[in-house]
C-alpha cells in the first residue's frame, strides 16, 4: 500500500445505525427490538442476538424470500423504555428483551436477550435505557456485571446453535467435565474408578486384575497400601515379640502367612530357635513353635487365619542354643473382611 498523496473521499455511514436484510415473511415494526436469525433481521425473540431498535418499519411478510428488503436500526444509544420492575435503585442494571416490545431486569437464566443497561430513572417501570448491538460493543467492554445471569454451577460453553454461548449446568455432584471431541460434558465416572464430590477416588472391588501388575508389584503394592508387613528371625535372636502388623481398630482381617526358611533349621547338639506366629493374646494362633524343626533352606510354607479386629500380628521368638541353626523370613497380608 501506499501513504495518501491527496484527498480521497469515502463512503461512511453515519454513527449509531445499521442496514441489515429482513428475514422472509417477517414485518418488523417502527421502534422494535431486532434480533438475528440466522443473519436475517427479525422482530426480536428472546435469545436471539440484539441489533438494535427498528426506525422504520420493514415489511418483508408478503415476501417468502430472505432479504428482499432491507431495515434500518439504531444499533447504539439510549431509549426511554416501559422495563419490568425497574425501580429507582435499578440504575446499572443490565436489560434484557423476551420479545420486540417486552423489557425486563430478568434474563430469565439466561433465556431472554442481553441488550444494555439502565441508564436512568424516569419513574416506576420506566426508564432510559443504554443500548448496544453486538458490532457496536468494544473488545473486552462485556464485563462480568454486564453478563446475563447465569445459573449456580453452570459454566458457559459453546452451542450447538451456530457455537452462540449457552449454559452447561456442571454441579452435580460427583460429575466431572470432559470432552467427546465435538461438546464439552458433565458426565458420571464409571468403570474401575469412582470419584467423590471431594475429588477422591476409589478403585472398585475387584477391579484390579494380575495383568494389570508388574512382576512383584501385587505383593508389594500391598505391603506400601498398609495391608501387609514382613519380618526377618535369625537363630541368635533374643526372646522377643515383634510386630509384623499393626491392629486394625474396627475390622477383622483375612491373613495370609508365608513363612520362607533362610537358614535350615537343624538341632545339632544344642536348641532350636522358636517362631511362633499369631497376635495379641493368642500367639500361636496362625503358627506354632514346632513347626520349623527340620525344614531346608529355601522351603516356603503358607498359612491362613483370620485376624481379630483391635489386636496386632505378631511373631514370638527365643534364640538357639549350641550349635543348632535355623532363620527365617515372614510376610503378612492381611485383607479387611468387612
Amino acid at each position: 500500500m501506499t501513504a495518501l498523496a491527496l484527498d480521497t473521499p469515502r463512503a461512511y455511514e453515519l454513527g449509531e445505525t445499521n442496514t441489515l436484510p429482513v428475514k422472509a415473511s417477517t414485518c418488523i415494526y417502527e421502534g422494535a427490538a431486532v434480533g438475528d436469525s440466522s443473519g436475517y433481521a427479525r422482530g426480536l425473540v428472546a435469545g436471539d442476538e440484539f441489533r438494535g431498535f427498528c426506525i422504520k418499519q420493514a415489511d418483508n411478510s408478503a415476501t417468502a424470500t430472505n432479504g428482499a428488503i432491507n431495515v434500518q436500526v439504531r444499533s447504539s444509544g439510549k431509549a426511554q423504555l416501559a422495563v419490568t420492575d425497574l425501580a429507582i435503585t435499578s440504575v446499572g442494571a443490565q436489560v434484557f428483551a423476551s420479545d420486540d416490545a417486552t423489557f425486563t431486569l430478568d434474563s430469565n437464566d439466561g433465556a431472554n436477550t442481553y441488550i444494555g443497561t439502565v441508564y436512568r430513572y424516569v419513574s416506576a417501570g420506566v426508564g432510559i435505557v443504554s443500548f448496544a448491538a453486538k458490532g457496536d460493543r468494544a473488545d473486552e467492554s462485556v464485563t462480568l456485571g454486564m453478563m446475563a445471569d447465569l445459573a449456580r454451577g453452570s459454566i458457559i460453553v459453546g452451542g450447538t446453535d451456530g457455537n452462540r454461548p449457552t449454559a452447561l449446568a456442571a454441579k452435580t455432584s460427583g460429575q466431572i467435565l470432559i470432552g467427546d471431541g465435538t461438546d464439552l460434558k458433565s458426565v458420571a465416572v464409571t468403570g474401575d474408578v469412582t470419584i467423590s464430590n471431594t475429588g477422591a477416588t476409589t478403585i472398585g472391588a475387584g477391579k484390579v486384575k494380575s495383568s494389570m501388575l508388574a512382576n512383584g508389584a501385587g505383593v508389594a503394592a500391598l505391603l506400601t497400601a498398609g495391608l501387609g508387613g514382613s519380618v526377618s528371625v535369625k537363630k541368635d535372636d533374643v526372646a522377643a515379640t515383634k510386630t509384623i502388623i499393626a491392629a486394625h481398630g474396627t475390622k477383622e482381617r483375612a491373613c495370609l502367612v508365608l513363612v520362607t526358611v533362610d537358614e535350615t533349621y537343624a538341632i545339632g547338639t544344642g536348641t532350636l530357635p522358636t517362631v511362633q506366629i499369631g497376635e495379641d493374646d493368642t500367639v500361636n494362633k496362625c503358627m506354632a513353635d514346632t513347626v520349623l524343626d527340620t525344614e531346608e533352606a529355601g522351603t516356603v510354607l503358607a498359612f491362613a487365619f483370620t485376624n481379630t479386629a483391635t489386636k496386632k500380628i505378631i511373631v514370638t521368638t527365643t534364640a538357639a542354643t549350641g550349635d543348632a541353626t535355623g532363620g527365617c523370613s515372614i510376610t503378612v497380608l492381611a485383607i479387611p473382611t468387612t
